[in-house]
């Protein structure tokens, strides 16, 4: 897969059959749109091209006192759309002129005259342009002109719910992490590096790794314990993290620290990836420090127990 990160890299391609998208999360609804893409290419030869934007637009031009979190960072992003089988993927900066192009021209501009679409794939509800100005009757419209074809792809329905980033985040957020993982068509994931703590992790006999996130704006599940799958090097490990501001010590940053399964090496300043499986339970204040160790114990070998399942399956 070609990536490109501004318009004038782009190399003149054979027939472009072209989406375009935020596609954080790359969910199940982007995995089917983009399957229609590659339909499409197996029908009629040409070459796929994805577009997408850096950062979210809608960080840029929403209320900044309402973040957007996100399901992908572009790295991660750039990683799952690699495994998918794409021919291109186009990043554009979401900032001046890009943003406040209006739809039809972003139509000319970018889409007829630097990529050159002949055929066009979109989700049944996608808006472009700016104050989201195109929708697919633009796309309808200007092809009579433009002389490209429209496909539209129907909802990604899952269990009766239409696959949405919106839904996804606030599954996550409230910690329901297999509906989350159901719409995604993976496991959740947080990568960082391994910092130093407070190591009081050790003067309980369970230490934890204390994770710093790549990117700020990436989406932290809700507080909580959970069982996650921890990948060091490219090998997994079982774990339960614990994200919250440890209640029984009144520390109130919020930290996101896991404790790996028969795990004693030094791993500080090395990446790490969470992958979560489930949530085991919420985040308590204990009276006493035996107690909070009775409950990890007990933490853990709930997250074993489930691993054990899993593994059977």
């Amino acid at each position: 897969m070609k990536i490109f990160f501004q318009l004038d890299e782009i190399e003149e391609c054979n027939f472009p059959i072209v989406t375009i998208g935020t596609f954080d999360g790359v969910h199940l609804g982007h995995q089917k749109l983009i399957q229609h893409l590659l339909q499409k290419k197996k029908k009629l030869g040409g070459t796929t091209v994805l577009v997408t934007f850096e950062p979210h637009p809608q960080s840029v031009i929403s209320n900044k006192k309402i973040p957007i979190f996100l399901l992908t960072t572009l790295d991660e992003k750039l990683q799952i759309l690699k495994q998918l089988g794409l021919d291109c993927v186009l990043v554009l900066s979401f900032a001046q002129p890009i943003a406040n192009m209006q739809g039809d021209k972003f139509v000319e501009k970018i889409l007829v005259e630097k990529i050159g679409a002949k055929d066009i794939v979109v989700g049944y509800d996608h808006a472009f342009g700016k104050e989201r100005s195109g929708n697919i009757e633009t796309l309808k419209l200007l092809s009579k002109r433009f002389g490209y074809a429209v496909n539209v792809v129907e909802p990604m329905v899952v269990n009766g719910e239409v696959v949405k980033s919106t839904t996804i985040r606030r599954y996550l957020l409230n910690g329901e992490i297999e509906r989350a993982n159901g719409l995604l068509g993976r496991r959740y994931c947080l990568t960082g590096r391994v910092i130093g703590g407070t190591k009081r992790g050790r003067i309980l006999n369970f230490p934890t790794a204390n994770l710093q996130l790549n990117n700020t704006n990436k989406l932290v599940p809700g507080d909580g314990v959970y069982a996650v799958l921890v990948n060091l090097q490219n090998k997994l490990w079982k774990g339960i993290a614990n994200i919250g501001t440890r209640p029984t010590f009144q520390e109130t940053p919020r930290t996101i620290e896991v404790h790996i399964i028969d795990f004693q090496k030094d791993i500080y300043d090395q990446k790490l990836q969470l992958e979560f499986v489930q949530k085991l339970r919420n985040e308590k204040k204990f009276a006493s420090a035996p107690q909070l160790i009775q409950q990890l114990e007990q933490d853990k070998q709930k997250a074993i127990e489930l691993f054990k399942r899993l593994d059977a399956n």
